[in-house]
């Protein structure tokens, strides 16, 4: 077991730096071979820099093309345009030809001309066949042979299957050029390109007496332009590891680079090698200043989150290595089995059936992928725990424009799944005192799915059920007795499972020393805060923000008024049928949502993402998404957005005030951006937030080599109104959620807590200090809701921007103090 870090010697301590100072090194290297080896075996084109300077450029080749394309149309003369090449050269849009052409370009700092010549020539021949086959597919059906005109996508990049089909389509010859005609028309492109840019020149060198070659050859700037924006790429692309000394602390710095309180421009901390950003997501819209005093209450939450230690638990890695060689479907919750590619039926030639063809073709290979994508991941993860087993384990910690903190780690970290987090242990053992065993079998209970019911029936649950197993046995193990694998989070109970053996066996649970985590989750985190700003006693109750003998859960509220809906459209018309004659939705959701936990279940998404501004689309593709329409009759996008529209309804008419509040944080956030004006605010706990969605133009370039969409932000910078609008209601949850976060991260430091798992709106700790913290989140929660959050908002918009906002909606009477006697507030 490793050490605390604060108990290790100078020694030891410098063997680790220099340890850990490798693994960064080595993560940057592996990130910048990874990088090489994407941009190898991709287009040039979808090379980051290179498709900036491919949209840079654009306009101004196009329209040098264009006047050329005239000028030959016209019949007046133009350098190098013989006949040979001019109908190809004219047939083209320009745009595509400037694309071609720049990206050929692109390649290398220094090209050969002939080469260069030619394979633009190439790319020009291999487009003009494109062309053809789009023209005579175009009014094809689908049931006709060959390529519908929407299929015809699926050519580009692929060369050889584009000179198959065009052969195919004229009788078995291909198109024939010259060699010399290949090369002119690359030629006049360069040419172009030189000519509309300034960034190549053609050079000739002499290899020896009476021959030469031709170069195309980039300037200086641009050469030195690319190099270091690669550079730039590749470092900021690094296999991300924990780390295993303790990550350097955030803070501003002075102009010689040491740590200051005072408020500058430059922040630092996280890894030691690796660089690494405080703040991420802003691309460039959400710009603030971030030089002011309450940023250090920022630094102070982040610097206790991530100063945690951690430990790999060894036990469950053992377990994790077995199932993966066991192979096994039994243990397809955990990781599954290794995916094989699915096979479907012969397509139908019925309209009707063809369409549910495609459809369970999409839902069967959206379950491989999902598969594959898990098992991958799962490997990754084992992987990284088998280097940090004897290490010990941090994980530096940033945040996004809002405030919401993320460990940076890949693969592994305490934010992860229920296998990432099952495979950390605190570093830091605690003995689990009076109430620290009885609050481990709380949170099996949870694990396993039971946290509906009260804490003395989690208790109650575990003591019928698994304590009888335990008891017999030095250590459970997890191979003969196997419900657990189908629990909700079964490695976490699992691992939760052997430390309360551990401590039965020990004599004297109470001084047991517990590494195991024990977490609070909010109750429906966005509506809480929503409903606590806005003093909702109905939608309070329903989110628990008042006390009551039971759990409330929203969840199943909502699937209740849901089942009213669907209920009352089956007794309106039981037979009803929809367009292709299968049962109608409400037909077909009517015997699934009978089930109460069925209710639950399918609207649990949906409601989760309420608060954060989903949409009735975001719903209808939630409910595909997760699986719920698969074996249903007819088609899965009717049923879906059936059930979409009920959920949506349902949510609304349970979270009245919220719903309110949220319509009226998207109507000062449209007039705000109807003014060119962005939603700036602070945060409770001290971070400056500039919510500035811009207009950007896309564009999009189809050719046979690539398909390429630019978005390239508007010149006149406008704000996008539909994006401030959806995006603000999210937004300011999130600023609010990472701000109590924050603030209970530096109560915890007071109180001497210094072992946290923060994931939004779930907090854990050490068995023994769960009480101690479910005090600490009523507190910062209460202290942070005394304020009148919205009125401050609104004041402040008003203030900055000297304009006048309609008042806020008016408030209910819910007693915010309600919280701090709340059970099932964080449970």
């Amino acid at each position: 077991m490793p050490k605390l870090w604060n108990k290790t010697t100078l020694k030891e301590q410098t063997h680790l730096i220099q340890q850990n100072d490798m693994l960064e090194t080595n993560a940057i290297y592996e990130g910048i071979q990874r990088y090489r080896k994407t941009i190898d075996v991709i287009d040039p084109s979808s090379k980051r820099p290179e498709k900036v300077l491919i949209a840079h450029f654009l306009d101004v080749v196009a329209d040098e093309i264009t006047k050329e394309q005239l000028a030959i149309a016209n019949g007046m003369p133009t350098i190098g345009s013989p006949a040979i090449w001019y109908a190809p050269f004219l047939s083209i849009r320009a745009e595509r030809l400037a694309t071609i052409a720049l990206s050929y370009m692109l390649q290398s700092p220094k090209q050969v001309g002939s080469v260069l010549f030619r394979e633009i020539g190439e790319g020009i021949r291999n487009e003009v066949m494109l062309d053809e086959i789009r023209n005579t597919n175009k009014n094809k059906s689908t049931s006709q042979k060959g390529f519908s005109r929407n299929d015809s996508k699926k050519l580009i990049k692929n060369i050889k299957k584009i000179q198959r089909i065009y052969k195919r389509l004229t009788g078995g010859s291909g198109l024939k050029w010259k060699l010399s005609s290949k090369i002119q028309l690359g030629a006049k492109l360069v040419d172009i390109v030189n000519r509309a840019t300034g960034g190549w020149i053609t050079q000739v060198e002499w290899i020896k007496k009476n021959i030469s070659k031709v170069f195309v050859v980039m300037n200086d700037e641009l050469v030195s332009w690319l190099h270091e924006y690669h550079l730039d790429l590749e470092v900021v692309r690094p296999l991300k590891m924990p780390m295993c000394v303790p990550p350097q602390e955030w803070t501003f710095l002075d102009d010689q680079g040491i740590p200051t309180r005072k408020p500058t421009k430059e922040i630092s901390g996280g890894f030691r090698v690796i660089k690494s950003e405080f703040i991420t997501g802003r691309k460039g819209h959400h710009e603030t200043q971030l030089n002011v005093p309450s940023m250090n209450s920022v630094f102070d939450a982040i610097n206790h989150v991530q100063s945690t230690q951690w430990q790999i638990d060894t036990d469950i890695l053992g377990v994790l290595e077995q199932i993966m060689s066991l192979n096994s479907p039994e243990y397809s919750n955990i990781i599954p089995v290794s995916p094989q590619r699915p096979v479907l039926p012969t397509i139908p030639t019925d309209n009707a059936a063809r369409r549910l063809w495609h459809q369970n073709r999409l839902q069967q290979r959206s379950k491989w992928y999902a598969a594959t994508s898990q098992r991958i991941a799962a490997i990754k993860c084992i992987d990284v725990a088998k280097r940090f087993k004897d290490l010990p384990v941090f994980f530096p910690h940033n945040i996004d424009f809002r405030g919401r903190i993320y460990p940076e780690a890949s693969h592994i970290s305490p934010q992860g799944n229920d296998l990432a987090k099952s495979l950390l242990l605190f570093a830091e053992a605690k003995p689990l005192g009076k109430n620290g065993l009885r609050n481990l079998k709380i949170s099996a209970a949870t694990h396993a799915g039971y946290d509906k019911i009260t804490y003395s029936d989690r208790v109650k649950w575990f003591d019928e059920t698994w304590l009888p197993i335990i008891t017999k046995t030095k250590k459970f193990d997890p191979f003969s007795i196997k419900w657990w694998v189908d629990y909700d989070n079964p490695l976490q109970f699992l691992k939760t499972l052997w430390d309360i053996q551990n401590a039965i066996h020990s004599g004297n649970p109470e001084t047991w020393k517990s590494c195991v985590t024990v977490s609070r989750d909010g109750s429906q985190n966005g509506i809480q805060h929503l409903s606590a700003m806005m003093r909702d006693e109905v939608g309070g109750r329903s989110v628990n923000l008042i006390n009551s003998t039971l759990p409330n859960d929203l969840y199943q509220d909502v699937g209740n008024k849901v089942w009213e809906q669907i209920e009352a459209d089956y007794l309106a018309d039981p037979t009803a049928k929809d367009k292709i004659g299968n049962d109608a939705p409400h037909v077909l959701w009517y015997p699934i949502f009978q089930e109460p936990n069925n209710r639950r279940n399918i609207v649990k998404r949906s409601v989760l993402a309420y608060p954060y501004g989903i949409t009735i689309r975001g719903m209808h593709d939630a409910i595909i998404e997760d699986g719920f329409t698969e074996n249903l009759q007819g088609s899965q996008y009717h049923n879906a957005q059936y059930l979409a529209l009920a959920i949506n309804d349902s949510v609304s008419q349970t979270v009245i005030m919220a719903s309110k509040v949220m319509e009226y944080l998207r109507d000062i956030a449209k007039q705000l951006a109807d003014q060119g004006f962005p939603v700036t605010w602070t945060t409770p706990l001290g971070l400056p937030v500039c919510q500035r969605y811009m207009w950007e133009e896309s564009k999009t370039i189809k050719t046979c080599i690539h398909q390429i969409v630019y978005y390239i932000p508007n010149g006149q910078k406008k704000i996008n109104v539909g994006n401030q609008v959806r995006g603000i209601v999210a937004n300011i949850i999130h600023s609010w959620d990472s701000s109590h976060a924050g603030m209970i991260a530096l109560m915890a430091k007071q109180a001497g807590i210094n072992s946290l798992q923060f994931i939004h709106d779930s907090i854990g700790t050490h068995a023994c200090d769960i009480d101690t913290m479910s005090s600490i989140i009523r507190e910062t929660f209460i202290n942070m809701h005394s304020h009148d959050l919205l009125t401050d908002l609104v004041d402040q918009l008003q203030k900055q921007y000297k304009i006048t906002l309609p008042p806020p909606p008016s408030k209910g009477s819910l007693d915010i103090e309600e919280v701090r006697n709340s059970t099932w507030f964080f449970s």
